[in-house]
C-alpha cells in the first residue's frame, strides 16, 4: 500500500502502483485496500490483456487489514503492554 494507512469509507477502496513489482513479476502491479461493511481488507490487483486485446484488471481481496502494533506504541511513546 501506499507509505501512510489509508482509511476507506464504507462500500469504498483505493489502490496504488505497486512500488516493489519490479523485484518479483508475479507480484501485483497494483495494491491498496477495499472497505466491506466497516472493515477494511489488502486488495491486490494484476493488469492483463485478454485475448481480444482488451486490457482489464484481475482483482483479488485479502486478509483483513490491521494495524501495526509497533506503530502504535512508537506513536504514544509507552509500553505496548
Amino acid at each position: 500500500m501506499s507509505d501512510k494507512q489509508y482509511q476507506n469509507e464504507p462500500g469504498k477502496g483505493v489502490l496504488f502502483r505497486n512500488r516493489f513489482k519490479e523485484d518479483n513479476e508475479k507480484r501485483p502491479d497494483f495494491v491498496g485496500s477495499l472497505n466491506v461493511e466497516g472493515v477494511d481488507y489488502e486488495l491486490a490487483a494484476w493488469q492483463n490483456t485478454s485475448k481480444g486485446g482488451v486490457v482489464y484488471l484481475s482483482l483479488r481481496m485479502g486478509d483483513e487489514v490491521r494495524e501495526k502494533k509497533s506503530e502504535e506504541s512508537s506513536d504514544n511513546n509507552e509500553v505496548p503492554f
